[in-house]
């Protein structure tokens, strides 16, 4: 699987003036986690993952075979079955603790009085950094604020978020993103 330098850009129009006040976000990134305890989901989530070059250093041409031959044949279904064991009814526990700390995170901030949108997304799997990219750009927002939500191997993780903003959309010259490694 190889991924394209840059998405598709989304429709815009020339010639709009960017929103008269600045709007902010923060988009609270985490590794990912797939869709569904099945095996096709698996499937897709692992192939997405492990076509990492920063996952899987070992040259391409061997690791593609490797992956697509064996592991990708192999381990969806027992991983399926380990997923499905820690699966709640509401879905990956990742995915709905990150949703929960993206909703805490806005609550502290609206608390405070500061007017922030939270979203988040995960670098593999779904929702995606470039999908909420996205949808911060529809909403008008102009500055948005990168924070990878991994404590382990913190700085691994930020290199894998900038590969995933990398993979978005091209960000118009309006938009700020900024990218924050650790909280204090």
């Amino acid at each position: 699987m190889s991924f394209p330098p840059f998405a598709p850009e989304p429709s815009f129009t020339h010639g709009t003036a960017p929103a008269a006040t600045s709007s902010t976000a923060i988009l609270l990134c985490n590794l990912g986690t797939p869709d569904a305890p099945t095996a096709p989901a698996l499937r897709r989530y692992l192939a997405e993952f492990l076509s990492d070059p920063r996952v899987v250093e070992i040259p391409k041409p061997i690791w593609w075979l490797i992956l697509h031959g064996i592991i990708l044949r192999i381990r969806p279904k027992k991983s399926a079955a380990k997923y499905a064991s820690i699966w709640t009814p509401e879905g990956s526990p990742l995915k709905v603790w990150t949703h929960k700390q993206a909703l805490m995170l806005a609550g502290y901030l609206a608390v405070r009085g500061h007017s922030v949108a939270v979203h988040y997304a995960m670098r593999y799997g779904s929702p995606s950094i470039a999908s909420q990219l996205d949808q911060l750009k529809a909403d008008g927002v102009t500055r948005i604020l990168i924070l990878p939500a991994s404590t382990v191997q913190r700085h691994h993780h930020g290199q894998r978020v900038r590969r995933g903003l990398r993979l978005g959309r091209p960000h118009p010259p309006h938009s700020r993103i900024a990218l924050r490694q650790s909280l204090p």
